[in-house]
C-alpha cells in the first residue's frame, strides 16, 4: 500500500468546518428537500429532477467551480444512488487523484448524517489513483457511518486483499443504467429527518 497522502493531497482538517450544526441556509435547503420528497410521494419525477440538478453540480465540482454551499448540497444529494453512481463514473484513472481531493473536501463539509456516500467516493477515487491506504481509511469511515452500505463493503474487501478496483464491477453493483424511480430517494429521505432532529436538539 502507498503511504498516506501528504499535505498536497487533501486540505488540512483545520481549514474545513464540519457541519455538525447546519447553518440557516442549509437547514432551509434540507427542509425544502424533505418537503419536495414528501409532496411527490411515489412519483419518480423528483428523482429525475434532483439527478439532473446535481449532474450540473458534478461538472462544476470537477472544474473546481463549485462554491462551498453547493458542495454541501451535492454531498447531500450523493445519498441518491443515481447521483452517487454518476459521481463514481466520473472517477477515471486520469481524474482520480483530483476527485479524491474534491470528495474528501465535500465530506469534510457535511453533517455526519450525510457523510457515507462522499466518504465512499473519496475512498473509491483514492483506490483508482493507487492510494490504497487512504482508500481504506475512507472506506472504513463510510462503514462507520453506515454499516450496511454495500459499495463501501465491496471497496473495503478489494483494498484489504490488495486487489485493483474494477470500475465495471462497482458500477454494476450500483444502480447505473436504471431509469429514475421514487425508491432512489429513500436513502436520502431516511437521513433528512434524523439530521434535522439532531440539529434541533443541538440548538
Amino acid at each position: 500500500m502507498t503511504a498516506p497522502a501528504g499535505a498536497g493531497a487533501r486540505p488540512p482538517r483545520s481549514s474545513r468546518k464540519r457541519h455538525t450544526i447546519m447553518h440557516s441556509d442549509l437547514l432551509a435547503y434540507c427542509r425544502a428537500l424533505r418537503a419536495r420528497i414528501h409532496a411527490n410521494g411515489n412519483r419518480p419525477d423528483l428523482a429525475f429532477q434532483l439527478t439532473a440538478e446535481n449532474t450540473t453540480r458534478l461538472d462544476r465540482l470537477a472544474a473546481g467551480l463549485l462554491p462551498d454551499d453547493e458542495m454541501v448540497m451535492l454531498g447531500i444529494a450523493a445519498n441518491i444512488p443515481q447521483v452517487r453512481d454518476l459521481a463514481m463514473a466520473a472517477i477515471t484513472p486520469k481524474a482520480a487523484r483530483d476527485q479524491a481531493r474534491l470528495w474528501t473536501s465535500v465530506g469534510e463539509f457535511l453533517h455526519p448524517a450525510f457523510v457515507t456516500p462522499a466518504a465512499f467516493l473519496a475512498g473509491y477515487a483514492c483506490a483508482v489513483s493507487g492510494d490504497l491506504w487512504d482508500g481504506l481509511v475512507a472506506a472504513e469511515l463510510a462503514l462507520a457511518c453506515d454499516a450496511h452500505f454495500e459499495l463501501a463493503h465491496l471497496l473495503d474487501r478489494f483494498l484489504r486483499e490488495g486487489r485493483p478496483v474494477p470500475p465495471a464491477e462497482f458500477l454494476t453493483a450500483g444502480m447505473s443504467g436504471r431509469r429514475p424511480a421514487a425508491d432512489w430517494l429513500a436513502p436520502l429521505a431516511s437521513r433528512l429527518d434524523p439530521a434535522l432532529r439532531a440539529d434541533a436538539r443541538l440548538n
